[in-house]
């Protein structure tokens, strides 16, 4: 793992309540274009609403056979600081809550509580990177390396929007391997590119933004249909 990567640094939690369909779909000789600038970012992460929900049994895995009276009482309140690492089972970034970190052996390891599964796991020390305070409140992070050049998609009578409006479908990988569709979106006036991420077998989506300043913005606030797909 390139522990010299600064996730979630340059990344915003809101983003302004425009309806979904006022955006205005990017002409097909813009993408070329616009995926070259905003797709240099290359790394972002993102959560997803059922992942967030999961916060709602924390109090409940805290209880359960296996964690510690010491641990319930650590991770009362989620302290800072907070810190993500790749789960050896799910190939997923999640949330973890130091506990304890031996030095007895190399390399040099910790005991982490995935917050958002309620288990523990022991993983190498370098292999944790820090989250951001506030990040405290989301759910479990996907990082997620989209390829310089995603492959256009034609569009689909499942995947099509209320609007009618026409859009531009991409595909692209997670660097877990799950496969992601990305609906490209401009706004002119506002300078942002809006882009709609759906993880497979989710039901709902993840919207972000990317700005000319190479922000990335994730928002949970606004309401995306479910995403069929048909390959």
């Amino acid at each position: 793992m390139n522990n010299s990567i600064k996730p979630l640094l340059s990344v915003k939690t809101a983003v302004p309540e425009l309806p979904i369909m006022t955006y205005s779909a990017a002409a097909t000789t813009e993408i070329s274009a616009v995926l070259a600038k905003v797709l240099s970012l290359n790394e972002f992460y993102v959560t997803t609403p059922e992942l967030i929900a999961k916060r709602a049994n924390i109090e409940k895995q805290l209880c359960s056979p296996g964690v510690s009276r010491d641990s319930v009482s650590c991770l009362q309140g989620l302290s800072y600081p907070l810190f993500m690492v790749i789960d050896d089972r799910s190939q997923r970034w999640v949330r973890v809550k130091v506990l304890e970190v031996s030095t007895d052996l190399k390399p040099v390891s910790a005991v982490v509580f995935k917050i958002d599964y309620g288990d523990t796991m022991k993983v190498p020390l370098a292999n944790l990177i820090q989250l951001p305070m506030k990040f405290h409140e989301q759910g479990c992070v996907y990082k997620c390396s989209l390829p310089v050049k995603p492959v256009p998609r034609g569009r689909n009578k499942n995947t099509q929007a209320a609007s009618e409006e026409p859009m531009h479908y991409l595909s692209a990988l997670c660097n877990n391997g799950v496969l992601v569709d990305l609906r490209l979106f401009m706004v002119d006036n506002l300078n942002v590119h809006i882009v709609e991420l759906f993880l497979e077998n989710t039901t709902s989506g993840c919207t972000f933004s990317f700005e000319k300043k190479g922000w990335v913005t994730l928002s949970h606030n606004i309401q995306l249909e479910q995403c069929t797909r048909n390959r």
